[in-house]
């Protein structure tokens, strides 16, 4: 009886679990770094409704709870209608990217500040 190498077959098995994952990964929100503008835009009409905003929002929070760690960033900056700077009702592509921007700003501006300070963070085991 031939049976295919263990090669092959590791091989396959690493091709299937491979594919599935980034399959899976397409809709899963990531608890760490921008959240893609397409894992908001659920209905795909290119803008977030403050509902897709919200359901994105809500599974991230509930995900970096389960990692154990919390939303330092989470202040009114990250309110629907502070995002939203034209006031329509939605966010555009730009209006988000602008919004990650600023963020990245203020987290780079924590970090040099916590460094400046003895590295200490704030207590939160964080």
């Amino acid at each position: 009886m031939n049976s295919p190498p263990l090669s092959a077959i590791s091989l396959s098995v690493l091709l299937i679990v491979g594919a599935s994952s980034v399959f899976a990964s397409d809709d899963e929100i990531t608890s760490r770094g921008p959240v893609p503008f397409e894992q908001f835009d659920a209905d795909g009409d290119d803008s977030i409704s403050e509902e897709e905003y919200l359901r994105v929002h809500t599974q991230r929070m509930e995900k970096r709870g389960e990692e154990g760690r919390g939303m330092r960033y989470n202040d009114d900056t990250s309110r629907f209608d502070s995002i939203d700077t034209d006031g329509n009702g939605r966010i555009s592509r730009e209006e988000l990217r602008h919004h990650q921007q600023n963020r990245q700003e203020i987290r780079e501006e924590w970090r040099k500040q916590r460094q400046e300070s003895g590295g200490m963070g704030d207590g939160r085991g964080q």
